[in-house]
């Protein structure tokens, strides 16, 4: 299997797990602080990847050179376990389907990389349905249907912090770094953060590890909501780039919102589908190059093989 395959497919699988994360935290917000399932979800995936990463060195210049990565990523959770509790799982889904956008322009501010016309066109169209998503709730009259307000600035935030964090990864693999040890550090590092956070609320921390429902969703939540799916975003980050693993969100953002309806009896009016589409298909026109390069070797080695 080459590796354009298995690109494609750890993309795929990176995409239908973290579409559920938007259903997973809804359900266990109900009873349980945001901050408190942050440290519980990170606290697990780093217990459960430390058989793969013994061999790893910890030292000073390691810590130096991730922590500041594994804070964007950190800052990231944090706005996302903030926003999502005021919007809506539909709104946060569109919002980071942006991702590839913020890359594209951070990426040409900070290393030169070129923006053609097609690429400033489909930033534009996709900074235009995130503007319509993040403040179209007044309109509607205060129903939640496409969220809240501060609860899509704050996602817009993590949104951000997360572009940051998938550049971020590319420059220090760059420097020699693999995936598992990013991924590490960044989990050690939300643990510490979100374990001073839930102080207030450590009550809480007891009543997960009693009750076998809210058991199943915390390890599913840090195991595949979160060690499955940053190793393998960052194996995809080493492996092509950081633009090409962010594509992620195109599947990601029809599984979300196909799960959302189905378990959290989310609704969309006409405005939200209108924003969703200045939103995809400004993403596949700022980043259009990259899709179109995966797909003809995707389908190419399908060919060969026919």
């Amino acid at each position: 299997m080459s590796l354009h395959i298995k690109a494609l497919i750890a993309l795929i699988i990176i995409s239908v797990l973290w579409s559920s994360a938007g259903v997973t935290v809804k359900t266990l917000y109900k009873d349980f602080h945001p901050f408190v399932v942050a440290f519980i979800r990170f606290a697990i995936a780093t217990v459960v990847m430390l058989p793969f990463v013994r061999k790893i060195r910890i030292t000073k210049q390691v810590l130096n050179d991730l922590v500041p990565v594994a804070l964007y990523g950190a800052a990231n959770i944090f706005f996302f376990s903030l926003g999502i509790r005021m919007t809506t799982a539909n709104a946060t889904a569109i919002l980071y389907t942006t991702t590839p956008l913020l890359v594209a322009i951070i990426a040409h501010k900070t290393i030169q990389e070129n923006v053609s016309s097609q690429k400033a066109i489909g930033i534009l169209l996709g900074f235009i349905g995130v503007l319509m998503i993040a403040f179209a709730p007044p309109l509607h009259a205060g129903r939640l249907v496409e969220g809240d307000v501060l609860g899509n600035t704050l996602i817009a935030a993590g949104v951000l912090m997360w572009s940051l964090f998938a550049i971020r990864s590319r420059f220090v693999i760059s420097k020699g770094y693999t995936p598992l040890t990013i991924t590490y550090i960044f989990f050690i590092t939300t643990t510490i953060i979100f374990l001073v956070l839930s102080m207030p609320y450590m009550n809480q921390v007891q009543l997960a590890f009693l009750n076998i429902n809210y058991l199943f969703l915390f390890f599913y939540f840090g195991i595949a909501v979160t060690v499955v799916t940053y190793v393998l975003q960052q194996w995809v980050v080493q492996q092509t780039s950081a633009t090409t693993a962010s594509l992620t969100n195109y599947i990601q953002v029809i599984s979300a919102i196909i799960l959302n309806a189905i378990f959290l009896h989310e609704k969309v009016t006409l405005l939200f589908i209108v924003a969703s589409i200045f939103v995809v298909f400004g993403v596949f026109m700022a980043t259009n190059a990259q899709t179109m390069h995966l797909g003809r070797q995707v389908l190419s080695k399908f060919k060969k093989h026919a």
